[in-house]
């Protein structure tokens, strides 16, 4: 993070030293921003995404309840961030994405509990359990809090 961070601001001049890359999508939280940010509209790279999923709708290999699941996810994430930006948001759409992630993470608590608990009793070996705890891990990951 820091090395794309340090690159981002060095070659570009849009972000502070220290700071974080804007949309969560990419890297991290719109902490901090530079000048050049009035650039970057809060929705741009959730509205290209929205704009390939209409494309890709009519593909035999987009399933209708992925391609609405998909759509309810870009929404909710442009909304969200631009609400970041509008000084009369009360909050509580940030709110409901911080409730989501807590959720989540309890969530893949127990799934970790769970994957440890059939290691110990030999149901799966140790490159089984590796695979899983990969996986938990990077949705962790992907969480913004």
């Amino acid at each position: 993070m820091r090395s794309t961070v340090y690159f981002i601001t060095r070659f570009t001049g849009v972000f502070r030293p220290g700071g974080r890359i804007v949309g969560s999508e990419f890297a991290g939280e719109i902490d901090t921003v530079g000048a050049g940010v009035s650039d970057f509209g809060v929705g741009d790279a959730a509205d290209a995404a929205l704009a390939r999923l209409d494309e890709l709708a009519g593909e035999g290999w987009v399933r209708d309840d992925t391609l609405e699941r998909m759509r309810g996810q870009y929404n909710f994430r442009r909304t969200r961030f631009s609400a970041r930006f509008d000084a009369e948001d009360d909050g509580a759409i940030e709110q409901r994405s911080q409730d989501y992630q807590r959720l989540r993470r309890e969530l893949l608590d127990a799934e970790r509990r769970a994957v440890v608990e059939l290691r110990r009793t030999g149901r799966i070996n140790d490159d089984v359990m590796n695979v899983v705890q990969r996986d938990l891990d990077l949705e962790d990951a992907r969480l913004d809090v």
